[in-house]
């Protein structure tokens, strides 16, 4: 017979103020037979105030399906989910038996893209601001479900988003507590368009949490990612595998590799956000890297080229950014082979062009043809190693080498203060060791050269010259000083201090 139902209702305080449902279609009722059966079933919804925004949401359902009560068995081999405001629709099937004793169903459902954006901003699920407006707006999947008498459930899931392809495949398993083990397979994904616009500073310094507030108490998941390549900005990651487990606030990463600029880098760390402050721990790894490219990606220069490497090993405790700055400590050190710091000209003529001993920034030759990269003294190795408490690293091993040349020296830089404090000795074979302090800040940093230690006495000719101008404070020296600037060889390298 045609059956037709309309619910209206409405309040005050509760998650939805108004909603409707309403629906018709042919229903029969077979007693003898211990069968519902449905045919042409379509029903539609609205709902609005409370926790939805705006004009609310409204969907649509349509289906036919065949419940025996009798013998626990239920289908619907067709069933179209409607959102139109999103452009969402929805088709697929599901079939059910051994209800009522140990259950088992399977479900299938497809979509073509559709805005999921806005589909989540009429739920009333609020995402944060991200660099492409369109992000999200074109969303499709093809989804297959099946639970299992065992009380598990599978999962694969096609999806498409934004015109990227992902499979993603799950196993979960209910009881105490709930565990999911999952697999994404990415072949290529850029991920520039989902992050915070540019100039976003984030969230705010946040404070302890209540123990035990940490989410996720009940929950053990064991996640596997790898993908053919990862654009993120101006970087590409190329082949990329992530191995890690969230286990009751507790997350690990026991491997993430990936290829980056020609070289490699491997990470694993933990995160543990059970206690009112998260405390975090990363070792990591990086090898045969072309530092040249990474740089000029990140800070848009290229103040050095050659191979890189680094080691991290390192822990914090804090719920923001500055709280992990304020109590990083641990290990670091980096490398350098066969490459070129931009600016740092160790030969013998740089008495008759000074500036050039550390016009870092500059370009090494101030008064030829720059080609960025290319200026500055071969370098042979180049390296340091620091230790780190409280987010003061603190070094005395800075070897630059660049035979006959080298470079040396120690210090410190503050990162919670962004200040500097190094003492570096340019050794320039044949004329003298130069003395150079970095001080200030990473956005204003002070470079000052003792011009004074060059042995004027020694050097004859037009050198000579040169070095008895270096050594007048009222005469060419300031131009030196306003010229060096080494910071620029660090991706947080301001502009030189005028």
């Amino acid at each position: 017979s045609d059956a037709r139902v309309r619910i209206e209702g409405g309040g005050k305080g509760l998650p939805i103020s108004v909603f409707l449902a309403q629906g018709r279609g042919d229903v029969e009722i077979l007693a003898e037979e211990n069968r519902i059966t449905g045919r042409k079933m379509a029903l539609s919804g609205s709902a609005s105030g409370g926790v939805l925004p705006g004009g609310g949401l409204d969907a649509g359902l349509e289906l036919s399906f065949d419940y025996d009560y009798g013998k626990g068995l239920a289908s619907c081999p067709a069933l179209v989910l409607t959102v139109p405001k999103a452009g969402l629709t929805a088709k697929g099937t599901f079939e059910a038996s051994g209800l009522g004793a140990a259950p088992r169903a399977t479900f299938a459902l497809a979509a073509a893209p559709f805005d999921a954006k806005s589909l989540l901003a009429m739920t009333g699920v609020s995402l944060p601001a991200m660099r492409d407006k369109n992000a999200l707006s074109k969303v499709g999947f093809t989804l297959n479900a099946a639970y299992l008498e065992n009380k598990q459930t599978r999962l694969e899931t096609d999806l498409s988003l934004d015109g990227s392809p992902i499979r993603v495949t799950a196993q979960a398993a209910t009881g105490e507590k709930t565990r999911i083990a999952a697999g994404v397979d990415i072949q290529a994904l850029n991920l520039t368009g989902y992050l915070p616009p540019s100039g976003d500073s984030g969230a705010k310094d946040a404070g302890p949490r209540k123990k035990g507030a940490a989410p996720g108490q009940n929950l053990f998941l064991d996640l596997r990612v790898s993908a053919k390549r990862l654009d993120v900005d101006k970087l590409s990651l190329t082949g990329v595998e992530l191995a890690g487990t969230f286990d009751g606030g507790v997350t690990t990463v026991s491997r993430l590799r990936t290829g980056l600029f020609g070289g490699s880098i491997t990470a694993s760390g933990r995160t543990d956000g059970r206690q009112p402050t998260t405390a975090l721990a990363v070792r990591a790894e990086g090898s045969g890297i072309q530092a040249g490219p990474l740089l000029k990606a990140l800070t848009d220069k290229e103040p050095l080229t050659g191979t890189a490497g680094f080691r991290a090993d390192l822990t914090a405790a804090g719920n923001d950014q500055a709280a992990v700055l304020r109590t990083l400590s641990g290990t670091v050190s980096a490398n350098l082979k066969n490459g070129r710091i931009a600016g740092l000209s160790l030969t013998p003529d740089i008495l008759s062009a000074p500036q050039r001993l550390f016009s870092f920034g500059a370009g090494g030759d101030a008064g030829g043809d720059r080609k960025e990269g290319q200026d500055g003294s071969l370098i042979t190795s180049a390296g340091l190693s620091a230790n780190l408490r409280n987010g003061v690293a603190t070094t005395r091993d800075i070897l630059v080498q660049a035979p006959p040349h080298k470079v040396t020296g120690q210090g410190s830089i503050n990162l919670p203060a962004q200040a500097l404090d190094l003492r570096l000795t340019a050794h320039v074979a044949g004329v003298a060791d130069i003395p150079v302090t970095v001080a200030g800040t990473f956005s204003d940093p002070s470079v000052t050269p003792d011009l004074a230690a060059i042995p004027a006495a020694a050097i004859g000719g037009a050198a000579g010259k040169a070095a008895k101008v270096l050594t007048d404070p009222a005469g060419a020296a300031k131009d030196v000083l306003d010229a060096v600037n080494p910071l620029n060889l660090l991706p947080f390298g301001g502009d030189k201090k005028k």
